[in-house]
């Protein structure tokens, strides 16, 4: 199920596009609805420089879910005995921190300092 996850989460950067941070994803099983849940989710950043230092930052996502919906076919197939819930979250995670810096200074994206 993990390599679908991370597949569904590729198919989420446009080609073309790109993106300038990383998404990330989870796995999870629903027991009573027997039913496997793929998670995606923008990681969150941090604003450095400028009047809104230190604030929390994240990169939307902007997904194709078509593209999605093929991958996620190309895995499984139509497969009637198997569940699978895709959420795509629009905000990050609430208990991950900030994996990359915007430096509103400099004006260029950087993995954060300790």
């Amino acid at each position: 199920m993990r390599k679908a996850a991370d597949a569904a989460l590729r198919s989420c950067i446009d080609d073309v596009k790109g993106r300038p941070t990383r998404l990330c994803f989870r796995v999870l099983y629903d027991e009573p609805e027997d039913t496997w849940i793929i998670q995606i989710a923008p990681e969150p950043g941090e604003l450095v420089g400028g009047r809104d230092d230190g604030e929390q930052i994240f990169d939307p996502i902007d997904v194709d879910l078509l593209k999605v919906s093929a991958c996620l076919f190309a895995f499984f197939g139509d497969n009637q005995d198997q569940r699978i819930a895709l959420q795509i979250k629009m905000l990050p995670f609430s208990d991950m921190v900030a994996t990359w810096v915007f430096d509103a200074d400099r004006g260029e994206w950087r993995e954060p300092r300790d």
